[in-house]
């Protein structure tokens, strides 16, 4: 077999295509070889919604999609039950490597106290807002007589007027007298509700849509049929009243109304 002369021109250039043939070799087997089989370049996980699961759930949970998770802080929502996942990240949807760690807030068991800001002399829209700036929620609104059209006038909890600046837990929900306008001195006709039902509410719509109220109810015994109003005062079409005040009712008894 001949043997180059690598002292030769031709030899030499032999030699050096052979080394950067090697050379080209291992890198190509370097990055393209050895690097995707430890480090398993090109395979990624697709991160899981795991906002609302529960505590518990979400170690097994992620340990089956080769997947560690690290419990950064914990906050409060009363959308979500206890040690609930509030939020993560990576977000749902991300691409990531195996055992990458999802970072968790969980909620809180208990709800952490707010001041109750003053909703009182603001408008309707300008007390949700400020209520929901402190984690808090307008439940609950009613309208009474007054000259302030969509003003809160005064702000409650479980019917107890509630100050401003009084501790209460976040997310509770806060009910709200709003004037409609009209006047407390503003009178109207005293509606007729005699013969209405009352148990399913009909005599009590009557009412609240007149900007009245139910007043005292008391039950007797009557041929009517059981839950019908038979009797009311003011009496019907006897003269004007205020909005915002009440009637009182007289309805006809029946076996459990006593009990109701």
């Amino acid at each position: 077999m001949a043997v180059l002369n690598s002292d030769s021109p031709r030899g030499l250039l032999v030699n050096l295509l052979i080394i950067f043939a090697i050379l080209a070799l291992l890198i190509f087997s370097f990055f393209y070889i050895y690097l995707p089989i430890s480090t398993n370049h090109g395979e990624s996980i697709t991160v899981p919604n795991i906002v609302g699961m529960d505590y518990e759930e979400v170690q097994d949970f992620l340990e089956e999609r080769d997947l560690n998770f690290f419990v950064k802080d914990s906050s409060y929502s009363a959308e979500y039950k206890p040690y609930a996942v509030l939020k993560q990240y990576p977000l749902a949807g991300s691409k990531v490597k195996e055992n990458r760690k999802i970072y968790i807030s969980l909620n809180s068991k208990t709800a952490p106290k707010v001041k109750m800001p003053k909703l009182t002399e603001n408008s309707l829209k300008s007390a949700q807002i400020f209520a929901q700036s402190v984690g808090l929620k307008i439940s609950k609104v009613d309208y009474v007589p007054s000259q302030y059209h969509n003003f809160v006038l005064k702000q409650m909890v479980n019917g107890r007027e509630i100050k401003e600046g009084e501790f209460i837990p976040k997310g509770t929900s806060i009910q709200v007298q709003v004037g409609n306008g009209l006047g407390k001195d503003t009178e109207i006709s005293i509606p007729d509700v005699v013969g209405e039902d009352y148990k399913f509410d009909e005599a009590e719509f009557i009412l609240i849509g007149q900007g009245l109220r139910v007043g005292n109810v008391e039950y007797v015994e009557s041929d009517r049929e059981p839950f019908t109003v038979i009797r009311q005062y003011p009496e019907p079409n006897s003269g004007k009243i205020n909005l915002g005040g009440s009637i009182d009712l007289w309805v006809a008894k029946s076996d459990s109304a006593s009990a109701e």
